[in-house]
């Protein structure tokens, strides 16, 4: 099968970590098909030939990078992107002889790729910040509606998102909900002491936030959480990621008399399975969620999660058995007291994370389903 895919993310170069998720699902969907991927981008890379998929890029018009965290007037550029979107898929669908067109975000990939679809069936799969954010916004609603409408599948990432999209008035009988799924090859138990010795990390407990510092990922709840329990514990906190909201952070680290706090910036994904490893329990204190790529990765790792009891993370984690779900930082400190007061429950929950994971996680797996439904999308 001939595949157009159409994504709002996608990796730039070797190390970026944008849209990773939808990377390796191409790589794995191209083991058995023809890929073109056509994805915005605002740097110049060298084509890599080794790569299974085509890529086509289309020019990538606002100062932020990904497309959803372009706001204020960097937003007029909205327009010239998608007519870039339009006159790319086109090409590509006519140049190729392309059976099926895979938008990734409803908005703007589903919504673009519903006017140049004709007699093409459309798939779109919701990653969660379009529908959660965007589809509760006037403006953005009808556009979101229309892309679900002429989809002739759509894949959700969780229960929630299929909630949401059924609220959205998309016919559940054409929602499959799966996954996004981690290479568990890569993403694996390792061992811990050798690991924190190559990355310059401490011994004792170590917390990890892996993402992107912005607003809605509330990260000062970890670290305000964490003065607290520094009064009876020793750990470390790990930041992995980088983003507009650091500086502000360290300053209310610095403000707490913080010391344990190790901000490490933006780290390259093909590194982050190390960090993973190397950590005791990754912490997501999210406003919201959609399905987040570093819990299943943290999970195939086999440390426990304790995350925001929002979007689809109920999903994935189990109370008690695989991490804990918090309902507010009260509870989240409460949950990492239990954890730094009982190692053994901790190893427990990472073996359970790690067996949740492999049974239910594997990029094979996820590739195999997906699989599927493009078989079942009558032409």
């Amino acid at each position: 099968m001939r595949i157009c895919a159409v994504t709002a993310s996608f990796p730039r170069y070797k190390g970026d970590a944008s849209g990773i998720f939808v990377y390796n699902l191409i790589v794995g969907i191209s083991k058995k098909h023809e890929v073109h991927v056509i994805y915005p981008a605002n740097v110049e890379i060298p084509q890599d030939n080794s790569e299974p998929f085509y890529r086509h890029k289309i020019p990538y018009p606002f100062k932020t990078y990904p497309l959803a965290q372009a706001h204020g007037l960097d937003l007029i550029n909205v327009a010239p992107l998608l007519i870039n979107y339009a006159r790319e898929i086109r090409h590509v669908v006519h140049e190729y002889n392309i059976d099926l067109l895979h938008a990734f975000w409803t908005i703007p990939c589903g919504f673009v790729s519903s006017f140049c679809c004709r007699n093409i069936p459309l798939l779109t799969t919701l990653e969660g910040s379009d529908i959660k954010v965007f589809g509760r916004e006037l403006l953005s609603k009808p556009t979101i509606k229309r892309a679900l409408k002429k989809s002739r599948k759509i894949i959700a990432l969780s229960n929630e998102l299929k909630r949401e999209a059924i609220e959205l008035d998309a016919s559940e009988d054409k929602i499959h909900v799966i996954p996004d799924g981690v290479d568990t090859g890569k993403f694996r138990p390792g061992d811990k002491h050798m690991l924190r010795a190559g990355l310059h990390l401490p011994e004792g407990f170590l917390i990890l936030y892996a993402g992107s510092l912005f607003k809605l990922k509330k990260v000062d709840r970890l670290i305000k959480a964490s003065a607290n329990l520094s009064k009876d514990f020793d750990f470390h906190v790990v930041i992995a990621g980088g983003g507009p909201e650091r500086q502000n952070l360290e300053k209310l680290a610095e403000s707490l008399g913080l010391k344990s706090i190790l901000f490490k910036g933006s780290v390259a994904h093909e590194n982050m399975p190390s960090y993973m490893a190397a950590s005791d329990v990754l912490v997501l204190s999210s406003e919201t969620e959609g399905l987040p790529t570093c819990v299943q990765e943290a999970m195939a790792c086999g440390i426990p999660v304790i995350a925001s009891n929002v979007g689809g993370l109920p999903d994935l984690i189990t109370n008690g058995v695989t991490g804990y779900l918090a309902n507010d930082e009260v509870e989240m400190e409460g949950y990492l007291r239990q954890m730094m007061s009982s190692p053994e429950s901790v190893s427990l929950m990472g073996a359970n994370a790690l067996d949740f994971a492999r049974q239910n996680l594997s990029l094979d797996s996820v590739v195999e389903r997906i699989e599927e439904v493009y078989a079942s999308v009558s032409f």
